[in-house]
């Protein structure tokens, strides 16, 4: 509330914040609900990445797709999901050497997931 008086020898202006705890904890609340919103949109999108990593990952003994797989970890200040290939030559394969050509999986897969994973995250924080 904002409370002006004023007298003829007095002027006085108060300011105050009424029902502060509730505030805080409207706030709290708020947060609670768009991390949790958010932690569902980053292992959907995680999830995403690694099926179609998978689907379209070259195979010759299937190794490789097999050991692509994510976690979603929660740090304080972030939430990240992390797509691993987890072989000795993953990299390889998407990058390429001096004698095979690249053979993108991980990437492509990333970046047909990102305007799904951006326009989620928009959404999630455009709503109460």
């Amino acid at each position: 509330s904002f409370i002006a008086e004023g007298r003829a020898t007095v002027s006085r202006v108060k300011v105050e914040v009424i029902g502060l705890s509730k505030a805080i904890s409207d706030i709290e609340a708020y947060m609670f609900r768009k991390k949790h919103a958010l932690l569902g949109v980053v292992a959907e999108a995680s999830k995403n990445v690694t099926s179609t990593a998978k689907q379209i990952v070259p195979v010759d003994t299937g190794n490789l797709r097999t050991n692509i797989s994510y976690t979603v970890i929660e740090r304080k200040d972030k939430i990240e999901g992390e797509i691993i290939a987890d072989t000795d030559y993953a990299s390889y394969v998407e990058l390429g050497t001096s004698k095979m050509r690249a053979q993108p999986y991980m990437l492509p897969s990333a970046m047909s997931e990102k305007p799904k994973f951006v326009n989620a995250c928009r959404r999630v924080m455009s709503t109460p």
